[in-house]
């Protein structure tokens, strides 16, 4: 005699409904499986850091020598005042990235 659907799934409750008494009235506990992942926190902080060459003083500018003569070819000139121009430049610089430090 064929059984039919409705008594097929009738049979296949029943089944379930005694795994699940079985298993609550069990003493021990089903294993729990592998620990969870541990969670891992990143914190990423940015310090400008200045270094300690560019907290050092610049320098004191020497005066020329009021009664001071050069005497020069004109190229010779022109290279001391490209000189000049460039240490103008450097100190400017360094003066600019001091406004960049934290202690600025």
């Amino acid at each position: 005699m064929p059984r039919s659907k409705a008594r097929l799934r009738l049979l296949a409750l029943a089944a379930s409904v005694a795994t699940l008494v079985a298993c609550a009235g069990s003493p021990e506990r089903p294993d729990a499986g592998p620990a969870p992942d541990p969670v891992i926190e990143r914190v990423v902080v940015v310090k400008p850091v200045c270094p300690p060459e560019l907290r050092q003083d610049i320098p004191v500018e020497l005066a020329m020598p009021a009664d001071a003569v050069i005497e020069a070819s004109e190229e010779t000139l022109r290279w001391l005042g490209a000189m000049f121009s460039r240490t103008a430049l450097l100190e400017e610089r360094l003066r600019d990235a001091r406004t960049a430090c934290p202690d600025g």
